[in-house]
């Protein structure tokens, strides 16, 4: 079985890499969507040519075909265009990375995420705001709005980002205040009551100063008939930069997130089904959840202050200092599974990064910093379970709760990374970080137990701490093959931070857990062909991962029921992406992007539990983007923009434990927009379409347990709509 497995999937990458190779021929080939954004530029010759993008990937401002990393950029008028305010929305658009509609934002790259949320855990992937470093997904922005680009950074990033960036880097980059007058506002209406607003107002106060605010708000009602995911919230931002003189810039910004809904939901597999039966989602993935709780509710509000200083020291070098301080409180109820959870957490992060880097046009590239973080949070865990007369409670069907009183984290390091020209075409990289960092935490668990009729309150203490050191580094080569070629290779490491569960120290298992380790081996190519009008970017890469962290459950002789983060798991993950764009004429633009994948957990013990051998969640085996956008230029000046673009998705399983019930089977997922700006870009009006098949596709599924269906969640179904944008200037 095994064997033929195997041969099954080599023929399935062969056909993938034809039907890849024939779509970049045939198609004269394209980019993944977010590779061009569709903007074309006019060289001095008076030719088109796909535009450049400039990133901030390497802590420098850069041109996406000069950097030697896997990225992908999604620029915010491309944003817009396709109606893109949620982050979820952008899954599909990244090759190699998926985005899920969790509570928090929960991205994988190239199959590698966090799959064990209790507290205290870290992201594998690396998330920052204009720079900053955000610990917790919770605590970004969920609404998308007045956005420069995304960046996607796929591979780890342990030189220059530092610790928890294994997977890679998603880089939200806002619009940074100007010196022109700017003023617009947008208004959209769709499906499920789906109603959504953005306001920009760019003020410039003489020749030094000026001020940027934003807001946008976005609510629609649920998508699933039991009344969950649903949407309400809104998001502010306000930028001010202050330029004294050309060698010093000074950009501060205070932004504030609320967001109010029924919390996640789920669907259920028919009852009494067994979980094969579950197999392939053959039930409908939006009916929703016969026991759901009308009172469930997920709420989080957070802010964060930030500034970036740039100051230009003399004709060599350049200075940046960047602090930040994060708030959020977060809070949830959710009742798919028994028993019930509450949750309430309250966050605070204080982060601080000093860079001294070369200035354009240097003999060398280089930059050195340090960077600190202080976190902080306490949380009360609830757990509820009203459906079960046979156990112990408390008041209010409480079974047990858990009490973080308190939880800190410390991080610092040095980096420093140098790129040495040897030839004219050959150049040499180099990247090393040293990261020294603590976390402690002290709470308390408590559970009823004795007998239902008389129980019984038990409660201990919890909390311990640790202390950790870890040296990443990154080795890298790069040769100029033609004026608009590179290649590039790369050996980097990476290490996602241990920590501390919150369990009695003096249990027999361990309290404490390491961090996961990943060293990858990269190898790409970027082109431009055809006077910049086809650009041809690709990577092969392997990764070797080691320590991954599991969840364990384990009921203590106690009565108390602690959940353990342990080190269980060894994996490899190796696999390509090809991602093109052509510009046929100035008005047709064709995409194609290609990502291959294979994950093997090569050890994956769990206590009684052995899965060795399975696959990597959210890891299909072949993902491709396909993707069409023609102009229309009228007579009165305006254009028309239409655009589709589809992916065809293998089948990947959503759990690590690959039970039969957690594999989506393969789909495909469409989506459309058509967009006329009238003369002068005084205003736009956008129709858009989200998942046209009305595929119901999952992200997550639990198996049968205490109740005895299986559960899955499900991203968005068909949505659609429209937006009207007004401008001023």
């Amino acid at each position: 079985m095994e064997e033929d497995s195997m041969k099954g999937r080599d023929r399935m990458y062969q056909q993938c890499l034809r039907v890849s190779a024939a779509a970049i021929l045939v198609a004269s080939g394209n980019a993944t969507l977010a590779q061009d954004q569709g903007t074309a530029d006019e060289t001095s010759s008076g030719s088109v040519q796909l535009a450049e993008i400039v990133v901030t990937a390497q802590k420098r401002a850069e041109n996406l075909q000069d950097v030697p990393i896997s990225i992908t950029a999604v620029s915010g008028d491309d944003l817009a265009s396709r109606a893109i305010v949620n982050p979820q929305d952008l899954h599909g658009l990244l090759p190699g990375v998926a985005f899920q509609p969790n509570n928090d934002l929960f991205v994988t790259v190239r199959g590698i995420g966090t799959f064990n949320l209790q507290p205290g855990v870290d992201s594998a992937v690396a998330y920052t705001l204009d720079g900053n470093y955000i610990a917790h997904p919770a605590e970004l922005p969920t609404v998308l709005f007045d956005l420069e680009r995304v960046e996607a950074l796929r591979g780890p990033q342990g030189t220059l980002f530092g610790r928890n960036a294994n997977a890679g880097a998603i880089n939200f980059v806002t619009a940074r205040p100007t010196h022109d007058f700017e003023a617009k506002g947008s208004i959209g209406f769709g499906n499920y009551d789906l109603f959504q607003t953005e306001a920009v107002l760019n003020v410039p106060v003489g020749e030094t100063f000026a001020i940027r605010g934003a807001f946008a708000s976005r609510k629609h009602d649920a998508y699933l008939d039991d009344g969950h995911n649903d949407e309400e919230q809104i998001a502010a931002r306000i930028r001010a930069l202050y330029e004294p003189n050309e060698n010093v810039s000074l950009v501060a910004t205070i932004d504030y997130n609320r967001r109010d809904d029924a919390n996640i939901g789920v669907s259920e597999c028919p009852p009494n089904a067994d979980e094969a039966a579950c197999d392939n989602v053959r039930w409908d993935p939006f009916d929703g959840n016969d026991e759901a709780n009308p009172d469930d509710y997920s709420y989080v509000e957070s802010w964060g202050a930030y500034a970036q200083l740039d100051v230009r020291l003399g004709d060599s070098m350049n200075l940046t200092y960047i602090p930040t301080y994060r708030e959020a409180d977060i809070s949830y109820l959710t009742t798919p599974t028994r028993p019930f959870i509450e949750t309430g957490t309250t966050n605070r992060m204080l982060t601080q990064e000093l860079r001294l880097s070369s200035l354009p046009g240097s003999a060398f590239d280089w930059v050195v910093g340090a960077y600190y973080s202080r976190e902080r949070f306490d949380q009360l865990i609830t757990y509820y379970w009203d459906t079960n007369p046979n156990i112990p409670k408390g008041p209010n069907n409480v079974i047990n709760f858990f009490n973080v009183d308190e939880y800190e984290a410390k991080s610092a390091a040095a980096f420093a990374q140098v790129t040495v020209p040897v030839t004219d075409t050959f150049r040499v990289t180099g990247g090393l970080r040293y990261t020294d960092e603590s976390k402690f935490s002290a709470g308390s668990a408590h559970a009823y137990t004795g007998t239902v009729d008389d129980p019984v309150l038990v409660s201990v203490p919890t909390g311990t701490k640790i202390s950790d050191d870890r040296i990443t580094w990154r080795l890298g080569v790069e040769l100029d093959v033609g004026v608009d070629s590179m290649l590039y290779a790369n050996v980097s490491t990476g290490f996602k931070s241990g920590g501390v569960s919150q369990a009695d120290p003096n249990i027999e298992l361990p309290t404490t857990y390491g961090p996961e380790t990943i060293k990858a081996y990269q190898a790409g190519s970027k082109n431009r062909f055809l006077d910049g009008r086809l650009q041809l970017n690709g990577e092969a890469f392997y990764y070797d991962y080691k320590g991954f962290q599991s969840l364990l459950a384990s009921f203590q002789p106690s009565g108390l029921l602690y959940f353990l983060t342990i080190n269980s798991q060894t994996a490899r993950f190796y696999g390509a992406e090809i991602e093109s764009s052509f510009l046929a004429t100035p008005r047709d633009r064709f995409d194609v992007s290609v990502a291959l994948l294979d994950t093997e957990f090569t050890r994956f013990v769990v206590g009684p539990n052995d899965f060795s051998g399975n696959e990597a969640p959210m890891s299909p085996n072949y993902t491709v983007n396909l993707g069409y956008e023609r102009y229309f230029d009228f007579a009165n000046g305006g254009t028309l923009k239409a655009r589709i673009e589809t992916q065809l998705v293998d089948d990947y399983f959503v759990t690590p434990n690959n039970f039969p019930g957690s594999r989506q089977s393969a789909y495909s997922m469409s989506a459309a927009n058509l967009s006329y700006t009238a003369p002068s870009d005084k205003w736009t009006v956008t129709a858009w379409i989200r998942n046209i098949e009305n595929e119901g596709v999952i992200y997550n599924a639990n198996p049968p347990g205490t109740r005895p269906v299986t559960i899955a969640y499900p991203f968005p179904p068909r949505t659609y709509g429209v937006t009207l944008v007004a401008r001023m200037w």
